[in-house]
């Protein structure tokens, strides 16, 4: 998969994760600390994520760092611990 394949998903999968969770970019952007602008531009695919801000995303909007760059995955919610 090429790289920038994987940044799209991303900003599908974030957008709807924020989406479902209620939430706007501004909103995002203060439970993780990132700016706002930068929250618009992970979901436009122009913004590289390390891990530790991926997590941190997945976390804010209530769901899995594999859920976020899973195609297809969108605001799946993850499974609950057994």
């Amino acid at each position: 998969m090429a790289e920038d394949a994987i940044y799209r998903i991303l900003a599908r999968n974030l957008r709807a994760a924020r989406d479902a969770a209620g939430m706007t970019q501004e909103d995002l952007a203060f439970a993780t600390g990132f700016g706002r602008d930068y929250i618009s531009d992970i979901e436009n695919a122009k913004a590289a994520v390390n891990l530790a801000r991926l997590s941190a995303l997945a976390a804010a909007a209530g769901t899995t760092p594999h859920a976020l760059i899973t195609p297809g995955a969108g605001a799946k919610k993850p499974n609950p611990p057994r």
